[in-house]
């Protein structure tokens, strides 16, 4: 009985640490424009919320966190003259809409990773530039460029990076169109069929809490 009790426990706490990674999020700001503190910020079960000095220009946020059953965890970050910003005032922002994450000049919304940035200014740091690390941020940036630089559609996207947990953000962004396109038209715009995008993912994403939603979204849309 013991014995069952312990590999009972292993079994949980290994699951919960699976649960957990490290990331690194750090960059310059050429510009700081008399802020002195950067912040990230990140809402969840277990929500996170940090402040560090700029030193030069240069910030560093090093921490663990939850992934709260997702495949990715995402945060804002964002730098200010005051030390006192509050997590519950960043919230009412973004609840008011007041900031738009990737639409609001002055907060850039990123998937946390160890990622390094370099910033121009710090009322712009929506628009930095990934000098090192951030895999699935970079790839963000290829799925969602616009006009001429976008050089590659959602099909050969997830034909690229079929273990990529950004190929089922992809997915279930370009599902919801299956309500108001045809299947030829859908297959026109996105390079491909939804069958086929999701046949090319992963087990291990197909398997996610994601890669379920979205395989019922597509199948919604063949009844």
């Amino acid at each position: 009985m013991k014995i069952l009790v312990f590999l009972g426990l292993l079994v949980t706490s290994t699951s919960l640490f699976a649960q957990q990674f490290a990331f690194e999020v750090k960059g310059h700001i050429q510009d700081t424009e008399k802020a002195k503190y950067a912040y990230l910020y990140s809402a969840g079960n277990k929500g996170l919320f940090l402040r560090v000095p700029l030193v030069n220009g240069t910030f560093k946020f090093k921490s663990n966190a939850d992934l709260d059953g997702n495949l990715l965890r995402w945060g804002i970050i964002f730098v200010e003259a005051r030390n006192n910003v509050t997590a519950a005032e960043v919230k009412k922002n973004l609840d008011t809409q007041t900031w738009l994450p990737g639409g609001t000049a002055k907060i850039k919304n990123i998937i946390l990773e160890d990622i390094d940035l370099d910033i121009t200014q710090g009322s712009q740091i929506n628009y930095p530039e990934i000098v090192g690390g951030g895999i699935f941020n970079k790839q963000l940036k290829e799925i969602t460029a616009t006009g001429s630089a976008k050089k590659i559609n959602s099909f050969e996207f997830i034909k690229k990076y079929p273990n990529s947990p950004v190929s089922v953000l992809e997915l279930q962004g370009i599902a919801n169109f299956l309500e108001v396109l045809s299947l030829a038209k859908f297959e026109q715009t996105f390079g491909g069929s939804p069958q086929k995008m999701y046949a090319m993912l992963s087990d291990r994403l197909k398997e996610s809490k994601e890669g379920k939603a979205v395989k019922m979204k597509i199948e919604a849309r063949k009844k």
